[in-house]
């Protein structure tokens, strides 16, 4: 499409539309559009039948459209239709005519019109500036599955009515371009033939204004056969003049033209600048039939252009109708364009476009190839004349000619020209116009914002949002504020840019506009000042020391040094936290500290301090939590409010605390003194907390304590003293660590004891009491003993007991107290008896447990009574036990034992005996459970073998239990004796059989049952095993390794027969593998097709029914032999390329095709054919010079190893027309 355009793009630029930089008062709206216009359609395009083959088709239109300014119109037109199927002799014609249909439009500032039809249907135009004129192009394809696929390419131009006007509205000079579509279908010399034809001109007419007129043009038609001789293109040169011709204008402004030849009726803009005409004709003669459809525009010369008053935005459609002849075929192409041209006031300009291309083979008659057409932005530079007259230059050696109307609102370029290359020779004729849109401009972004500053050269310049919806932003950025120094540009949808990597030591200056497709950039924005990036930050400093008051208002303030050699500290002081109020700078200098002098009393002063130095970005403030307040000479600190002293401490070891004072910023002086009146071992300690900790005071001696706030500039608060001292006794004794009380006695007479203290020559004091509290204790002993003996006490009273040490110059260890009393019970009270006894009935090792309940009688032990006899006369051995159990063990075997228990204490008489209901039976050892226990699953005639493990004991019986159910219940006793087995006969068919055994002897316990879960069925006689419910046999193996399986047999306890053979009867080459699983691995090593089956068998059952395999496993398999040939064209045309082979040897075989876009089939690898056929048409699915298209083909066949890939590598070429 470049090549082309730049042949063209003048008449582009004429058709553009622009969107310049205005004032909103400019912008379009439906109430700019009014009024009635007349307007002129042309369309060219193919449609392709779903049976195949091309018709070649156009259209011509004229109609008329009325507005009513609030988005409310009507359309007339009546629209004329040509077509011929491509390979045919006929034309068929057609006419669709509207009548005042209702419609509605919508316009967009920027000049946009979309008209909604009354099908449901929409239409997009672009508006001139002035409201006179609009046009639209595009390009459509609509398919029909049932019918076939529809191609077009249009263009419309509108010209509004105007009034009052007459032959002196038209008048100077008019630049004008023709664009016909023909179709000629000859029916003389006794030949009928349909011909195609394009046709173009380019020429001027000058009116006098009066009705007087000249003439003249020049051009060329093109024609290529449609019925025959597609092969080629004839071109024929068209020119005239100058003639002279005349004219009229009628008050609405339609235009009638007449020439020595004939004449054309224009409508005219109102403004007098631009005319159309465009109608479709019929006309036959002795020959034939010419059937066309023409649009003609011009555009009146001007004067006074400059770069300057043609900068801007244009808006333009394109339409364009060429032959390409090549390699004895003709291409018939349709192209249509939309796109805007960006031009600047010093000759440079910006172009981009989208559109859509159709072709169609002539020759081939077999579809229509349809490419998107994209272009830009790219750069272009132009010309222009006084007259208007521009001249493009898109780079490359391409441009193009155009002309302004007069006024600027319109631009048009077209006409024809051919090309021949060593590829062939191209015949375009094409026409392009635009109109001048609305100057809207984007709306100017209201705010941008740029740090004023920034350490690292990253950061973030953003701004405020564009109402101009749809807008992109042109962030520039410049060292200078003028922005011609190092200036870069970024390109954002966002309303943000951030920014990396900026040099230190620079300051950036930076612009922010709006652009968007259809408005004039925006005015910049500029920030008021730029970012300086400095360098590093310096480092924050991490102390400020001020003083929290100050009497006379003189004070330092002093602060950390920086890491960073040569900086410059700067001090502020202010007269609030927030240094808002009364900042000033008050030092600046090289030194940590500064002096402070003037302060006002009852002012409190707050101080911050940073770093500079050159070269870096200044460090943050650091600034103290607290100011200095200046409270004047002579104020006392206040006292603390209390002081707390512990009134005594055992070991000298106690702190002294007291509450803060108010005044801040004070240190303590606490005082310490042995007498009240502080005047004996004073000793005064400074401390800066709430409390003093002490160690090693002397014992024996009390201390007194006072406190005051002190500060140096206050006076000295008054003293806190403490309203008792502290007394340190001495150390306390330690606390007896044992005491032991009976908890019962029977006479009142029995001894407390308890255990020795630590220190030597203590006195112990006993105390009693008759409740745990100790309320009312009374003093029973003291003394250095370490037991009292107690007497005289009451039967049915409790006595509690505790005692501590005393010592002089100790304090009195603390009271130890038994955690229960004793309870003086009287004479003759038996204990509680045993409540249980509980005694295993047997046991089979003469190793067991007794154990009993407790007795509810507190501290008794317990005697355990043992006997061979329930009498408890023979072999009678006690056991004393202070606990519940005892463990009895080395019993002899085969006696039984008697228990009987009963509790005793020293304070009770004997509880009576608990005796056991039974003894326990010790029988002997526990004969071990059997081992194996062997019960066939099933059993055809009722008549098998029950055998089992033999016992490890010598001599023992075998009993042997039968049951018809696994639970053993109604189970009989079928064998017994020494035998490890049991013949066993005359069961039923049909009925399960379930065994247990064990063993017994003689001074043994019997051992425990062995027995199965599962029993033995009598099946009967004859009864077939279950056959396999599948077998699963490959098809074909190629390395004779294979694996035959099948399903499971239902029958439990089979093995398996595989039968392989050379024939499906399986009478040849037979082979029976015996198989346990339900798989065999194979090895063959000769070609042959392999027959398999199988069947299950046992012992008790007939063999089961052959499983036979559906098909054999041909092993090992055969390669077949690849392709001989692949034939496939060098180059095509229409989409569609046509392969054959040559057959396989091998019978029965399918062939798969690959197509691929590279040589080593590696990309764009697609399967095109699966079949039997030798032959197939593929389809491609991308046509055109760039794409090049490889195929391979290859044999395959059940039971054979594919073939290898027969190539075609040197790849079918595209040689259709672009």
């Amino acid at each position: 499409m470049k090549r082309r355009m730049g042949k063209v793009i003048a008449a582009l630029l004429l058709a553009a539309t622009t969107t310049l930089a205005a004032p909103s008062a400019w912008a379009m709206s439906v109430a700019r559009v009014n009024g009635s216009y007349n307007f002129v359609s042309q369309e060219a395009g193919f449609y392709a039948p779903t049976g195949g083959g091309v018709r070649d088709n156009f259209h011509g239109g004229n109609g008329t459209i009325n507005f009513n300014g609030a988005g409310a119109c009507s359309l007339t037109y009546v629209d004329h239709g040509y077509e011929s199927a491509v390979g045919n002799s006929t034309v068929e014609t057609w006419t669709d005519p509207v009548t005042d249909a209702a419609c509605t439009y919508t316009v967009s500032p920027a000049g946009g019109m979309t008209i909604r039809f009354p099908d449901g249907g929409s239409k997009d135009f672009q508006l001139s500036q002035n409201g006179n004129l609009f046009i639209a192009g595009s390009g459509t394809r609509e398919v029909d599955g049932t019918y076939g696929t529809d191609y077009w390419a249009d263009q419309i131009i509108a010209v509004k009515s105007g009034s009052g006007m007459s032959a002196a509205s038209l008048n100077g000079t008019f630049h004008f371009v023709s664009q016909e579509f023909a179709l000629w279908q000859s029916t003389g010399s006794g030949s009928s033939y349909i011909a195609d034809n394009i046709y173009g001109n380019t020429g001027t007419i000058s009116f006098d204004g009066s009705g007087g007129c000249s003439v003249g043009y020049s051009g060329s038609t093109y024609e290529v056969g449609l019925t025959a001789d597609r092969s080629s293109v004839n071109e024929w040169p068209d020119a005239m003049g100058p003639v002279s011709c005349s004219y009229t204008v009628s008050g609405t402004g339609h235009v009638s033209i007449t020439t020595p030849d004939g004449g054309k009726d224009f409508e005219l803009s109102p403004d007098g600048t631009v005319l159309v005409a465009g109608s479709p004709l019929q006309e036959t003669s002795s020959d034939g039939t010419y059937y066309s459809a023409d649009q003609v525009v011009g555009v009146k010369q001007g004067e006074s252009f400059t770069f300057a008053s043609v900068a801007g935005r244009y808006n333009f459609v394109y339409q364009e109708s060429a032959f390409y002849a090549y390699n004895g075929s003709v291409t018939d192409g349709i192209f249509v364009n939309n796109g805007s041209l960006v031009l600047d006031a010093n000759g440079g300009c910006t172009m981009s476009y989208t559109g859509t291309m159709f072709e169609a083979n002539l020759a081939a008659n077999s579809g229509v190839i349809s490419q998107p057409d994209n272009a830009g932005p790219f750069p272009c530079s132009y010309t222009i004349s006084p007259s208007g007259h521009m001249t493009l230059d898109l780079g490359d050696g391409d441009g193009g000619t155009l002309w302004f109307s007069a006024d600027g609102k319109f631009l048009l370029g077209g006409g024809l020209f051919s090309e021949t290359t060593a590829n062939g020779t191209d015949y375009d004729v094409f026409q392009v116009f635009a109109t001048r849109g609305p100057e809207a401009t984007c709306v100017q972004p209201p705010t941008i914002t740029v740090p004023a500053a920034d350490a690292d050269g990253s950061y973030t310049v953003s701004w405020g949002a564009s109402t101009t919806k749809g807008v992109t932003y042109i962030l520039e950025e410049s060292t200078d504020a003028d922005f011609n120094e190092n200036v870069q540009s970024y390109s954002t949808s966002g309303v943000s840019q951030v920014v990396n990597g900026k040099s230190l030591g620079s300051t950036f200056f930076y612009r922010v506009k709006a652009t968007a497709s259809g408005y004039s950039d925006s005015s910049w924005k500029t920030a008021g000042a730029g970012c300086a990036v400095p360098g590093t930050a310096l480092p924050t400093l991490t102390t400020i020391t001020v003083p929290l008051v100050d009497a006379d208002g003189a004070y330092t303030v002093s602060w950390s040094a920086s890491a960073t050699p040569g900086v410059t500290y700067v001090l502020q002081e202010a007269i609030n936290s927030t240094f808002t109020a009364g900042v000033q700078e008050v030092y600046s200098g090289s030194e940590t500290s500064a002096s402070i002098i003037g302060g006002v009393l009852g002012a409190t002063y707050y101080y911050r301090v940073k770093t500079v130095a050159g070269g870096y970005k200044d460090g943050l403030w650091k600034s103290s939590t607290t100011g200095c307040t200046v409270i004047g000479p002579d104020v006392a600190a206040v006292a603390p409010a209390g002081l707390t002293v512990p009134a005594a401490d055992p070991d000298g070891s106690y702190i002294v605390s007291w509450t803060a004072s108010t005044t801040k910023g004070v240190s303590y002086l606490l005082q310490e003194a042995t007498d009240a009146d502080f005047t004996q071992n004073v000793t005064d300690y400074i401390v800066t907390g709430l409390s003093k900790a002490f160690t090693g005071k002397s014992l024996g001696t009390t201390f007194f304590y006072r406190v005051k706030a002190v500060h140096p500039e206050y006076v000295d608060s008054a003293w806190k003293t403490a309203a008792a001292g502290c007394a340190v006794p001495g150390t306390a004794l330690p606390t007896l660590t044992t005491l032991t009380v009976p908890p019962v006695d029977a006479d009142g007479s029995y001894t407390v004891s308890w255990g020795a203290s630590a220190v030597q020559g203590v006195t112990y004091v006993l105390q009693e009491a008759t409740n745990a509290t100790f309320t009312g204790a009374q003093e029973v002993y003291s003394g250095s003993d370490t037991s009292a003996i107690i007497s005289g006490h009451s039967a049915g009273a409790t006595y509690f007991y505790r005692v501590k040490t005393i010592e002089g110059g100790y304090k009195d260890g603390l009271w130890k107290s038994s955690t229960t009393g004793c309870k003086v019970i009287g004479p003759d009270v038996p204990a509680a008896a045993p409540l249980t006894l509980t005694v295993p009935l047997g046991d089979p090792d003469g190793s067991y447990t007794v154990s009993w309940g407790a007795s509810a009688t507190k501290g008794v032990t317990y005697l355990l009574e043992e006997a061979t006899d329930a009498a408890f006369t023979q072999n009678v051995i006690d056991y004393p036990v202070t606990g519940l159990t005892k463990a009895i063990s080395g019993k002899s075997l085969a006696t039984t034992y008697f228990y009987r228990v009963k509790a005793v204490h020293p304070e009770y008489v004997d509880s009576s005996w608990k005796t056991a209901a039974a003894g326990c039976a010790v029988p002997g050892t526990i004969l071990a459970t059997l081992t194996g226990l062997v019960v066939p699953a099933v059993d055809a005639d009722g008549n098998y073998t029950v055998s089992w493990g033999a016992s490890a004991v010598p001599g023992v019986t075998y009993v042997l239990q039968e049951a018809t159910n696994a639970t053993f219940t109604g189970a009989q006793e079928v064998y017994r004796g020494s035998d490890a087995g049991a013949a066993i006969t005359g069961k039923s068919v049909g009925v399960t059989y379930f065994y247990r055994v064990k063993a017994i002897e003689g001074g043994y316990k019997d051992s425990a049952w062995k027995s199965l879960p599962t029993g033995c069925k009598v099946i009967g006689a004859g009864v077939p095993a279950a056959a396999p419910l599948t077998i699963t046999v490959p098809a074909s193996d190629l390395d004779g390794l294979y694996t035959v399986s099948w399903g499971a047999s239902a029958t439990k306890g089979v093995t398996y027969i595989l039968e392989e053979a050379t024939d499906a009867g399986f009478t040849q080459n037979v082979v029976d593998y015996p198989v346990t699983g339900i798989t065999k691995a194979l090895t063959k090593t000769l070609p042959a097709t392999f027959y398999y089956r199988v069947k299950a068998v046992h012992p008790e059952y007939a063999d089961s029914a052959w499983k036979t395999a559906l098909a054999p496993c041909r092993a090992p398999g055969t390669i077949i032999p690849i392709p001989a040939t692949l034939t496939v064209p060098a180059t095509y045309t229409d989409g569609t390329i046509s392969l054959n082979w040559s057959a396989a040897a091998v019978p029965g075989v399918s062939y798969v095709v690959q197509e691929a876009t590279n040589s080593t089939f590696t990309a764009g690898v697609r399967e095109v054919y699966a079949g039997t056929d030798t032959a197939t048409v593929v389809t491609v699915l991308n046509a055109g010079p760039t794409y090049t298209y490889y195929y391979r083909v290859k044999a395959v066949a059940t039971g054979y190893k594919d073939s290898a890939w027969k190539s075609f590598l040197a790849g079918s070429k595209y040689a259709g027309f672009l």
